[in-house]
C-alpha cells in the first residue's frame, strides 16, 4: 500500500500548529521531513490509515550550531548539511559520521533528515550510532511541541 489514502498535506510554520494538527488527526497523521523513508513504509504496509501528512520542514529546525559542549542541530537538518560541517569533516574521531553519511545515494543525501533517520529506527542507518560513537552525545533534536528537547542518547538508549 502506498500513499493513496492521503487526503491532506500540511506544512506548518509554528510548533503549536503541529500540536493542533496531531490532536485533530490523531492516528491518521504522519510527521515527515525529508520523506525518503515513505516508500519503505508503504511497501511494508505500514502506511495503512495514514490520511494526513504533516511536513516539519517549515518549522526552522534546520539549524546547526557548534557549542563548547558539542554540536546542536534540529531534526530537519539534511544529511548534505551535516556533511558540510567542518567539525565533522575534520574532527578527530568523527570519521564514522562521514562514512555513515557517505553511503546513501545522492538523492537521499540531499533529502534525508537527521530526525527522520532517528525516527525511522531503521537498523541499516548507521548515522545515529555513528553520532553516539563519535562522542556527539550532546546532540539535541528539537521536536514540534513548544520548547521540548531530548538528547540523542535519550532517543536511542
Amino acid at each position: 500500500m502506498g500513499l493513496s489514502s492521503v487526503r491532506a498535506y500540511h506544512r506548518p510554520s509554528e510548533p503549536g500548529e503541529v500540536a493542533r494538527l496531531l490532536s485533530e488527526h490523531e492516528d491518521s497523521a504522519l510527521l515527515v521531513s525529508g520523506g525518503t523513508f515513505l516508500h519503505g513504509l508503504g511497501t511494508r504496509g505500514l502506511l495503512a490509515g495514514v490520511e494526513t501528512l504533516i511536513d516539519l520542514t517549515g518549522l526552522g529546525l534546520d539549524g546547526i550550531e557548534e557549542r563548547p559542549d558539542g554540536l546542536s542541530f534540529g531534526g530537519t537538518v539534511r544529511f548534505r548539511q551535516l556533511l558540510e560541517v567542518p567539525f565533522l569533516r575534520n574532527g578527530a574521531g568523527t570519521a564514522a559520521i562521514g562514512d555513515a553519511l557517505g553511503y546513501p545515494p545522492v538523492q537521499v543525501i540531499n533529502a534525508a533528515t537527521i530526525g527522520g533517520c532517528v525516527a525511522s529506527s531503521c537498523p541499516f542507518f548507521d548515522l545515529p550510532v555513528s553520532l553516539l560513537a563519535s562522542m556527539i552525545s550532546r546532540t539535541i533534536f528539537a521536536i514540534a511541541a513548544e520548547e521540548s528537547r531530548f538528547t540523542l542518547n535519550g532517543a536511542l538508549l
